[in-house]
């Protein structure tokens, strides 16, 4: 499958989930992380038996829930090995506002926060799967095959300036490797 393909296949399954205006302008933002997913799948394709391995990066100090959930589940989904890293090696908490299905975005006077996605990233932040995040300085880039970054207001205060976290990208810029971000 081309990327332009998979992208309008994305996007179309995106528009078919939702009729709200915002909700679709940020589903198309994960357009980019099924080409993400689908790149990762494609280069590991000829090594056999060897599942692909992603880093996924979130702030200690409020990530935007979907922008962490997204990436999390369809990488999953993709059968890719998954391991989160935080800054400080604890659970990421994300924005209130991100998880409240009620939220209206002031600027567009909608309802960003589909009640699904609200309830998909409790379920994730009350069970194990968040809880044991690895801390950037015990990740060696080398163990992955791709690095992916949820963004979120608490971006500025942790991720923007961590040295350990510039070398990881830098790392897997420099291997070859698959770099996502998302907002």
């Amino acid at each position: 499958m081309k990327r332009a393909q998979a992208w309008v296949l994305w996007y179309t399954i995106a528009m078919e989930l939702t009729d709200s205006i915002a909700a679709k302008h940020r589903f198309a933002r994960f357009a980019a992380m099924a080409i993400f997913a689908i790149n990762l799948g494609a280069k590991n394709a000829e090594e056999k038996n060897k599942m692909a391995r992603v880093l996924i990066i979130a702030t200690n100090y409020g990530s935007w829930a979907e922008e962490l959930q997204a990436p999390w589940d369809a990488c999953k989904k993709a059968g890719f090995e998954v391991t989160l890293a935080t800054p400080q090696g604890k659970k990421p908490l994300p924005f209130a506002i991100s998880v409240d299905p009620d939220f209206v975005d002031p600027i567009q006077n909608v309802k960003t926060n589909p009640e699904w996605v609200c309830n998909r990233c409790k379920e994730l932040l009350a069970g194990d799967e968040w809880a044991h995040p690895k801390k950037f300085s015990e990740v060696n880039m080398d163990d992955y095959d791709a690095i992916t970054m949820a963004g979120g207001p608490g971006v500025t205060l942790d991720l923007c300036n961590s040295w350990e976290l510039h070398q990881l990208i830098l790392k897997a810029v420099k291997q070859d490797k698959i770099v996502g971000a998302l907002c």
